[in-house]
């Protein structure tokens, strides 16, 4: 299932240039997906043309974005609105550079969920190669109990 951009906006809060994800496909509702988002150069942290000074902090909150969404979608298919969330805690492993005009895929799988708290491992990739894998924590408020 394929959940586009306008639809993530109802669901997260994030919006613009914060907002780093342009679709979610989720392949298994509530559990795993990917986000991608292709970057025009014009976000704030492409200033004069450069790299971002922290491509692993993006990736991260690339991920945590994947996540919510992920995590937010039941049996149905049909994904709630998130809330404000937190990225609670994260291990990252080599991250790569992306530039303008790359499309960086952030694939995401729940790995466990206590309450509002999920756990997940995460890879971002662009043209094929890996930016960075990372585990993190996501509070997703509102959702508790699942």
């Amino acid at each position: 299932m394929e959940i586009p951009l306008r639809r993530i906006l109802e669901i997260l809060p994030h919006r613009p240039p914060f907002l780093l994800l342009d679709a979610v496909r989720v392949a298994e509702p509530g559990r795993r997906g990917t986000g991608r988002k292709r970057f025009s150069g014009l976000e704030p942290f492409f200033r004069n043309g450069r790299r971002p000074a922290n491509p692993g902090g993006l990736l991260l909150e690339m991920m945590a974005q994947a996540a919510a969404v992920v995590a937010g979608t039941g049996a149905g298919g049909q994904p709630r609105p998130a809330g404000p969330g937190y990225l609670a805690g994260a291990r990252l492993e080599a991250a790569g550079a992306f530039g303008p005009g790359d499309l960086v895929e952030a694939e995401v799988v729940i790995v466990k969920a206590f309450g509002g708290l999920v756990r997940v491992e995460g890879e971002a990739r662009s043209a094929g190669r890996a930016l960075a894998r990372a585990d993190l924590a996501v509070t997703l408020p509102g959702r508790g109990g699942r």
